[in-house]
């Protein structure tokens, strides 16, 4: 938009157009454009329509100004001049373009076997330079128990165009742990239940039955030592030195003490 201001005085007698001035500002996004004509002597003045007299050209995203008359004009830009003419649509910027960047999700058993994919999530975008996140996922009959060989790290940054490479999880059959502890422990009573010499105890047996829930399958450990198990990625104990394998343990046998005056009569003690 612009405004113009003109003042026209004509002396028929003389025929002499005294003085026309013509000002017109453009107020852009930073800059002042002003612009005023002065009209030289004419001898034959042809007056024209306030409609036609003059006409201009303001382009938003230029430094000049176009403009027509009968008398010849300059331009040029100041920073004193000011105008009710404000530009409407400022330059647009061009977006920023990201390359598109991904990765790829696998969980996979103990021997590669994949057993599902997944989903990246990009909280801004997938775009290099733009960080992922990746999640366990839970697998029925299945446990998490590592991040595959050579696997891209669960979270980072993608780092350049396409796709990225391969973040894998590895994950191992669900194993059910029971343990039941076996005390032997044995007094030494007359008739009446009172008690004739210290009591004699046993060392315990533990017992542990792993069963693969996957493969419906069980196996049964002991040990005279331990009492708590811990399992590899495979179900086996990590301790194999102090179980073994199998579901009976035999426990020794112990001999009675000799106690002046009194004899074995009698015992309660399960059979082998």
């Amino acid at each position: 938009m612009g405004t113009k201001h003109y003042t026209k005085l004509y002396n028929k007698s003389r025929k002499w157009l005294i003085t026309v001035v013509l000002s017109i500002v453009i107020v852009t996004n930073t800059f002042l454009v002003s612009t005023t004509a002065w009209a030289a002597k004419t001898p034959t003045p042809k007056p024209t329509s306030p409609s036609n007299a003059e006409s201009y050209q303001a382009d938003a995203n230029s430094t000049t100004v176009a403009t027509s008359s009968s008398s010849t004009t300059t331009a040029s830009s100041s920073a004193t001049q000011s105008s009710s003419a404000t530009a409407t649509n400022p330059p647009s910027t061009a977006p920023y373009h990201h390359h598109h960047a991904t990765v790829t999700v696998r969980y996979v058993d103990q021997t590669g076997k994949l057993l599902a994919t997944g989903t990246a999530d990009y909280p801004f975008g997938p775009f290099v330079g733009r960080p992922y996140t990746t999640h366990p996922q839970s697998i029925n009959n299945y446990h998490f128990v590592r991040m595959g060989a050579g696997s891209l790290p669960a979270t980072g940054i993608l780092s350049h165009h396409g796709d990225n490479g391969i973040v894998t999880y590895v994950y191992a059959p669900a194993y059910h742990l029971t343990t039941k502890t076996i005390n032997e422990y044995v007094e030494y009573v007359d008739e009446n239940g009172k008690a004739l010499t210290n009591p004699y105890r046993a060392r315990p047996v533990t017992f542990a039955t792993v069963a693969d829930v996957l493969h419906h399958t069980t196996v049964t450990y002991f040990s005279r030592t331990k009492t708590t198990l811990t399992l590899d990625q495979q179900g086996r104990p990590v301790d194999q030195q102090n179980w073994t394998r199998g579901n009976q343990a035999t426990l020794a046998a112990i001999p009675n003490p000799t106690i002046k005056g009194y004899h074995v009569a009698s015992n309660n003690a399960p059979p082998f």
